[in-house]
């Protein structure tokens, strides 16, 4: 975010007409915590820095222009990659926050992060289908036991392909066991996380979940989409 010198050298350059609605944007979602800053404010945001540079293009004379501007279709490209940003950075935190939810027992957490009708194929453990299903095998006696004596699911980074309402993630986890001499990798694995856009935000339609011990699907499995977005 911009500091408050920044904001005034904006306003200086562009002129106090076109900064205006760069500074209300700043003021409005410096009046709240960064969690707390919505779509709106950032795209207000976005779209009035637009407005106060000189750069590509964007500068305008008279800031009234905006609406019109705006719904000609001239900022569409730079809204779009925003919505692509955001959308990125929510499914990584999705699926960052698996690993914690799991390790600390919250099945029904981790489970909400499925669609109702989300399945999940654990490798080796074979294919759950259903929110309830994938809840009932993070809450069962197994895996209490596993975080019992001390585990932690760790997930790697992932790539993301993003088409429209649906996507694409793939990457790899790790199992750690505690044992008596400290702890030992127990199971590595291939990802593949199908998710989709709904009402609450990106949840999972499917994770498919294979051990990289030779097995050929597991690799292809890496291989991925090809980028499309």
């Amino acid at each position: 975010m911009l500091s408050p010198p920044a904001a005034l050298s904006v306003a200086v350059v562009a002129g106090v007409g076109r900064a205006r609605l760069l500074i209300q944007s700043l003021v409005n979602c410096a009046a709240r915590p960064i969690d707390r800053i919505d779509k709106a404010d950032s795209q207000a945001m976005i779209i009035a820095m637009a407005c106060a540079t000189p750069l590509g293009g964007l500068c305008m004379a008279d800031p009234n222009s905006f609406g019109n501007r705006a719904e000609s279709g001239d900022l569409q490209p730079l809204l779009t990659r925003m919505q692509a940003l955001e959308d990125r950075e929510e499914i990584r935190n999705l699926i960052a926050g698996y690993g914690p939810l799991v390790d600390s027992g919250n099945a029904a957490g981790a489970a909400d992060m499925w669609t109702d009708d989300g399945s999940y194929a654990v490798g080796g453990m074979g294919l759950h289908s259903g929110r309830a299903a994938v809840e009932t095998i993070l809450d069962s006696a197994g895996h209490h036991d596993l975080i019992g004596s001390g585990a932690a699911h760790l997930l790697g980074p992932v790539k993301i392909v993003l088409d429209g309402d649906s996507a694409s993630a793939t990457g790899l986890s790790i199992v750690f066991r505690h044992q008596a001499d400290g702890f030992a990798a127990w199971r590595v694995s291939a990802n593949r996380w199908a998710l989709v856009r709904t009402d609450a935000g990106w949840r999972v339609q499917h994770r498919d979940n294979r051990l990289l011990d030779g097995d050929p699907a597991a690799r292809a499995l890496l291989a991925g989409d090809p980028e499309t977005s």
